[in-house]
């Protein structure tokens, strides 16, 4: 009898340790689960091919154990020390879904310039001085593009025209700097010297254009010669712009001689009639 008792006694004291061990791992659990950390989350539709950048995206608490493998946790993950994109969305990412590293593809220089070409758009790269470009242009700046042309007029002269082709164009590369593009640090030092000892050659650099502004480019470029305006950060205005033809500058020129000579002579006549004027008063 009292052996009986015993085995159920220790029997009880096993099943409450059991018990208590079992509670414990539920609230452990519980209290894990109900811990928040910060993921990103989409705040709109992502195309197949976009730029991940911050306006796309937002920071929110989730519960840790809804967290996905492999998603970001911040905004400053989106880009390098030096702000370059660093992921492009290789399949489309719905609003509010986690931003997960399966979906992206890290940008590099042997991603190719296909991988940074925005929807609707095309690449056209055309060979440019590098002495005028080179350290100047760089991948994500935005520029005019102008065409410099000689034609014969109406009297069969050999004229000169400057003319703004298109404006607020986006650069996409510039020789193997690419938009988004990440060197690695061993390699940036490399690529300073190759620019370095290609200044006197022509770099090749790509703009991001429709279909009908590639065809006014391919044609500006084999027809005449192009030249760019760097813009400013943030600067997007579109202006009316005439052009400029040399006949016009001839003319200016000529006009600004003859108001200096006219201005010349006036003074000379001045200072003849003053000097004339003295020697009248000498005289009496």
């Amino acid at each position: 009898m009292k052996k009986q008792l015993l085995i159920a006694v220790l029997l009880g004291v096993i099943a409450a340790m059991f018990t208590g061990l079992y509670l414990v791992s539920v609230e452990s659990t519980y209290r894990i689960s109900a811990q928040k950390v910060k993921v990103l989350i989409s705040k709109q539709y992502i195309n197949q091919g976009a730029f991940i950048d911050e306006t796309m995206v937002q920071e929110t608490l989730v519960p840790k154990e809804y967290i996905q493998p492999k998603a970001l946790q911040s905004i400053k993950d989106l880009r390098t020390s030096d702000g370059r994109y660093l992921f492009m969305a290789v399949a489309p990412i719905e609003q509010g879904e986690q931003i997960i590293t399966t979906k992206l593809s890290m940008l590099g220089i042997e991603t190719g310039i296909s991988a940074v070409i925005p929807t609707a758009q095309r690449a056209i790269t055309i060979p440019l001085d590098s002495r005028v470009v080179n350290g100047i242009i760089k991948p994500g700046n935005r520029v005019d593009i102008i065409g410099i042309f000689e034609y014969q007029d109406k009297s069969s002269e050999q004229q000169q025209i400057a003319l703004t082709l298109l404006q607020n164009v986006l650069v996409l590369s510039v020789g193997d700097s690419v938009l988004g593009s990440v060197i690695p640090k061993a390699e940036k030092g490399k690529e300073m010297i190759s620019n370095e000892q290609s200044v006197s050659d022509s770099i090749s650099v790509s703009f991001s254009v429709n279909s009908q502004e590639g065809e006014l480019l391919a044609l500006a470029s084999e027809k005449g010669t192009i030249k760019l305006l760097l813009r400013g950060a943030g600067d997007e205005t579109i202006i009316n712009v005439k052009g400029a033809k040399m006949a016009d500058i001839s003319k200016e020129m000529i006009s600004s001689q003859s108001s200096a000579n006219t201005q010349h002579l006036q003074d000379m006549q001045k200072k003849q009639k003053e000097i004339i004027s003295i020697l009248k008063k000498y005289k009496q």
